[in-house]
């Protein structure tokens, strides 16, 4: 869980050094973290595969924080955006999904998910006004055995939904959105 002190830092401040950037899907650093994150939700949910990767010809964009300094280059934090529009038949129009948050467990406690959900929130505000749109979701599923996680969705503004897609029977998924407050095409911020 994201502690008062962390949620106020500025990513400088929560860890100096760190950046965040956008990532190719198939970039050694945020596949590595992708793996771990499946190994880490396999141990939790004590099953051997917690299903496929996201198809990345639908990723939006991939987001890592990397940590850059004079001793060391690595990328510590990720999380993927990818274009959900037209895959789950609850949704209509335009769909962002959130996928593969995860931080490295050495750097956990800094607050480093909240600046990358902070950024994704940013970048589905970016993607509505670069395509006029006046509607967009931005959905997310996660599991009853990852409270932090939907601890800081909550913290967030995010609102728990009717589970979707594959997880609408799953009694350990909970489905996440964020209500978008998105100015229509013309209007003034």
């Amino acid at each position: 869980m994201v502690s008062n002190s962390s949620y106020k830092k500025s990513l400088a401040e929560s860890l100096p050094g760190a950046i965040i950037r956008e990532a190719a899907w198939d970039e050694p650093g945020p596949t590595r973290l992708r793996k771990l994150a499946v190994e880490e939700l396999c141990m939790r949910y004590e099953t051997d595969s917690i299903g496929e990767d996201p198809d990345p010809e639908k990723l939006h964009k991939q987001l890592v924080i990397s940590l850059v300094n004079q001793s060391v280059n690595i990328d510590i934090a990720c999380v993927a955006l990818m274009d959900a529009t037209g895959e789950y038949p609850d949704f209509s129009g335009a769909v962002l999904e959130v996928k593969r948050v995860f931080v490295h467990p050495d750097y956990r406690g800094l607050g480093l998910s909240r600046h990358l959900m902070e950024q994704v929130s940013a970048e589905a505000h970016t993607h509505a006004h670069k395509n006029g749109l006046e509607d967009l979701q931005l959905i997310l599923e996660t599991g009853t055995k990852q409270p932090e996680a939907m601890s800081l969705y909550a913290l967030l503004g995010y609102v728990q939904i009717k589970n979707y897609g594959e997880w609408q029977d799953d009694p350990l998924s909970r489905c996440f959105e964020l209500p978008l407050q998105l100015q229509a095409p013309g209007q003034p911020a």
